[in-house]
């Protein structure tokens, strides 16, 4: 469990990509997609509306 501040689930898995790869320089991105592939089954985006925190979208990671 874990979480990321993005405005989509699909820049989740960017900003993650992004995140991963600013602590190994040498990481070639497509080791570091394929590794949160296989390590994130689902991103669940949340959104506040009317000062509650409600999921908006449930996206299963491939």
């Amino acid at each position: 469990l874990s979480t990321v501040h993005a405005n989509s689930p699909t820049e989740a898995l960017w900003r993650l990509e992004t995140l991963a790869m600013s602590g190994d320089h040498r990481a070639a991105g497509a080791t570091v997609r394929n590794q949160l592939r296989a390590a994130v089954d689902l991103i669940v985006q949340m959104e506040r509306r009317d000062g509650h925190r409600r999921i908006s979208e449930i996206e299963a990671v491939a």
